[in-house]
């Protein structure tokens, strides 16, 4: 008599083999698209204590840009040390980010443990949909990665009335102690809950698209650049070469055999590109 196969049914996803991975990996991806939110409402306390409000959007730009090199680097690091281990890494790295900006005694220390968070964060979110096929069943897969994309609708209310509330309390590095805590306990329940792994080969043999990543982390960094630089047409200059360099990025990126987006990313034909647009849109309002 053959096993019974699991039903592809929501309920399956509450049995207990499966729920502790799934909570893992949902706090993973909470934890990195939460706080690329959070902190729109802790930068004006943040600012009020250590000073430099002509920088701060660059806390948001470090986090976002090192976001985006950790992801693309996954693969290496995961064929180097394992998936388990390299989630529990990215919970470390995300912890020791956030405990620099609790005690930055200035808006540079701040920016830089935003940075090692980006690491962190863009480890474990890339990390968690690796997982899914080491984890789930594949008829359980479209579920998960269902609950992942609502994990980013939640995160977007939820980041910026965590952050207030600790700064309407006064207690902005409080916010991030708290997030030292909800990272090291990710860690150490991953080190338990996730499956292992044996390393997979050699990590050189993974091409890394070095130009392309750069080319975005350029685009941020001219835009962080716009809005610190005096005078209308400086600034203009500035957000053209970054959009320029963006454009850039998308026609290379369409070319190339593995691509980092969709071949109709950011075309307003298409589901897949309005959709973008409306994220770019969302987060650019914050």
């Amino acid at each position: 008599m053959h096993e019974r196969p699991i039903e592809a049914s929501w309920s399956a996803l509450l049995t207990l083999r499966l729920a502790l991975p799934l909570g893992v990996l949902l706090g993973g991806v909470l934890l990195h698209s939460m706080n690329v939110l959070v902190t729109a409402t802790l930068l004006p306390s943040i600012v009020a204590d250590v000073g430099g409000s002509n920088l701060m959007s660059w806390p948001t730009s470090a986090f976002v840009a090192s976001s985006i090199v950790a992801a693309t680097g996954t693969g290496i690091v995961s064929t180097a040390v394992g998936n388990r281990r390299a989630f529990c890494s990215g919970a470390v790295i995300y912890a020791i980010g956030a405990v620099l900006c609790a005690l930055a005694p200035s808006i540079g220390l701040v920016i830089a443990g935003r940075f090692v968070q980006g690491l962190g964060g863009g480890l474990l979110s890339a990390l968690a949909f690796v997982l899914v096929r080491n984890v789930f069943p594949e008829d359980l897969w479209p579920r998960v990665f269902g609950l992942f994309a609502g994990v980013w609708s939640v995160s977007v209310p939820i980041g910026p009335l965590i952050g207030g509330l600790f700064a309407g309390y006064g207690n902005w590095r409080g916010a991030f102690f708290a997030i030292t805590g909800v990272g090291g306990l990710l860690g150490v329940a991953a080190l338990f809950i996730l499956p292992a792994n044996a390393v997979s080969g050699d990590p050189t043999e993974i091409r890394v698209p070095g130009l392309r990543v750069t080319l975005i982390c350029a685009a941020i960094a001219l835009l962080s650049l716009a809005s610190v630089l005096m005078g209308p047409a400086i600034k203009s200059s500035f957000i053209v070469a970054a959009i320029g360099t963006f454009v850039l990025m998308l026609r290379i990126d369409r070319e190339a055999t593995a691509a980092l987006l969709p071949s109709d990313a950011f075309s307003l034909r298409s589901a897949t590109g309005a959709g973008l647009w409306m994220v770019w849109v969302a987060i650019n309002r914050l």
